[in-house]
């Protein structure tokens, strides 16, 4: 046996038995055998925690009140008649977990810190 075959049997154990051409040229890989390529949600919220991520940074939050429902945003009365309509045919209920209406958050500043533009000499 050379030297070249025992090293490749060795990778080949330690990592899973992937090929040596994968081991090699693919650096860094990691799976995670808790997030399944079935559930897309689970997916997307480690995404999110990867995005967010750094040193002193807050533990995410596992589960949104989203979750991995379907949601529909409804933008005037009548998009919320035909919501209405559509779960009743469907036979399902929806809860509404935001405001109606569209509003700034608490602390979102409003006013521009520059200045007005101002007039020129021919009023403009």
């Amino acid at each position: 046996m050379r030297a070249k075959e025992f090293i490749s049997e060795q990778f080949e154990k330690r990592l899973g038995g992937l090929q040596d051409a994968v081991v090699r040229t693919i650096p860094g890989m990691h799976v995670i055998p808790k997030l399944q390529n079935q559930d897309a949600y689970k997916q997307y919220r480690f995404g999110l925690a990867l995005a967010s991520s750094g040193p002193g940074q807050p533990r995410a939050a596992e589960e949104t009140p989203w979750g991995e429902n379907m949601a529909v945003g409804v933008y005037s009365t009548g998009d919320e008649e035909i919501l209405k309509a559509a779960l009743q045919a469907y036979g399902v209920d929806a809860k509404m977990i935001t405001t109606k209406k569209s509003e700034e958050p608490k602390g979102t500043n409003t006013t521009s810190p520059l200045q007005p533009r101002k007039k020129n000499r021919y009023g403009i």
